[in-house]
């Protein structure tokens, strides 16, 4: 007896319309709806519903911190990729995920000028100074020379690494202490 591949599903079975395993209506038997796609009928709603919660569910998993990835590379990942927010929602999904005996740590990144992600990662820490360019002098166009200061890199390095559940920065990052 010749069977069709994945079991009648998929591709290969003719004559019946592709539906994904767990849809209701494959299992009840009901009349089915036609497929937008393969109908040339226009998108709807749903569709458009669909696709952003699939988006979205794709990018909670990008948002995983890493493994031993620190807070502040954290942040500083999660904000380049999609803007703050202006709330801690990284701060709070990463101590969900990666420390969560740290029930305090919104209220700290707060104190510390940290309203939101962005914030936090730019009154809390900053790149460690071994990664800064250092202040040097340069020829100009008029043949004098010129200050350059300083000035932290544009692409942080990959993170080095933190104990589980700590937030604290790793190497590539100073805190910023503020005072009391």
């Amino acid at each position: 007896m010749h069977r069709v591949p994945f079991g009648g599903r998929g591709p290969f079975a003719v004559g019946r319309m592709r539906l994904p395993r767990d849809c209701a209506q494959a299992r009840s038997g009901a009349a089915r709806a036609p497929d937008p796609l393969w109908h040339g009928a226009r998108m709807d709603e749903p569709t458009t519903a669909e696709a952003e919660a699939d988006v979205r569910e794709l990018a909670e998993l990008w948002l995983v911190p890493h493994e031993r990835e620190c807070l502040a590379c954290y942040l500083d990942r999660a904000v380049a990729a999609l803007g703050c927010q202006g709330d801690l929602r990284f701060a709070g999904r990463y101590r969900d995920l990666a420390a969560p005996r740290a029930v305090a740590l919104e209220q700290r990144l707060a104190e510390a000028g940290g309203p939101c992600d962005c914030k936090a990662l730019m009154h809390g820490v900053q790149p460690a100074w071994h990664l800064w360019t250092p202040e040097r002098w340069v020829p100009t166009d008029s043949g004098t020379a010129a200050v350059q200061r300083a000035h932290p890199p544009l692409d942080m390095p990959a993170c080095e690494g933190v104990r589980r559940g700590s937030t604290r920065p790793c190497a590539n990052w100073h805190s910023m202490r503020r005072p009391r």
